[in-house]
């Protein structure tokens, strides 16, 4: 599992393709946080690991994934994997207008909805994220005094399990944000926080969505 530290890491200017994960099983957050990486940063074996170091009372029946090896890992291995690489994490307080929060000052946004529910004796609950391109521009600046805009190029692609997807195909305008959500075909790029925070409002007023504020 690798544990190198963001704010040591060189991220290029302008990045040449997206990478992004699909699901498989319920590991939805394992794609999360390889999506917010750019790459595959985390096995399957990775995240069971750090659910056994967050509880080592009980090797057969941990809280944190799945019994039966599907995944399904709760907020606290997602923290974990995102702490031990040198970011902070907040939780939003949903009693906070979202209008309020400030966008630049966050790498991402981690996101958990419920997907479906039964009877209300059964929830399940899907994780994606969204991550902010403006914080790779904004630490290539501060690197390189770059002040090139991130926006897709001719020839940008986006890297989906060795499948490359012309990103040109689903952006036309510069973007500031992409959404990866591993449930969907493809990424989705968001152009301004405009449209961002309405989004978030209206999964927070709908889906009964926690966020997980990335910093």
């Amino acid at each position: 599992m690798s544990t190198s530290n963001k704010k040591t890491k060189k991220i290029d200017t302008q990045p040449t393709e997206l990478y992004f994960e699909r699901q498989r099983k319920k590991l939805c957050g394992l794609h999360s946080l390889n999506n917010f990486f750019q790459c595959e940063k985390f096995t399957q074996k990775d995240m069971n690991d750090m659910a056994y170091e967050i509880d080592i009372t009980n090797r057969f029946i941990n809280p944190h994934k799945s019994v039966l090896g599907l995944g399904d890992y709760d907020a606290n291995v997602l923290v974990k994997a995102l702490t031990s690489n040198g970011y902070e994490i907040q939780w939003f307080d949903k009693r906070e207008k979202i209008d309020d929060l400030n966008l630049d000052e966050l790498h991402g946004i981690l996101i958990n909805t419920i997907s479906f529910r039964i009877l209300s004796l059964y929830e399940a609950r899907h994780w994606f994220i969204l991550k902010n391109m403006n914080q790779i521009k904004i630490k290539s600046d501060n690197e390189n005094n770059n002040n090139n805009d991130i926006t897709p190029s001719e020839g940008t692609t986006i890297t989906e399990n060795q499948n490359s997807i012309p990103l040109k195909n689903l952006q036309q305008k510069p973007f500031s944000y992409v959404l990866f959500n591993s449930s969907n075909s493809s990424p989705l790029p968001i152009e301004t926080k405009e449209k961002v925070l309405s989004y978030l409002g209206y999964i927070l007023n709908n889906s009964n969505a926690e966020l997980i504020l990335i910093k």
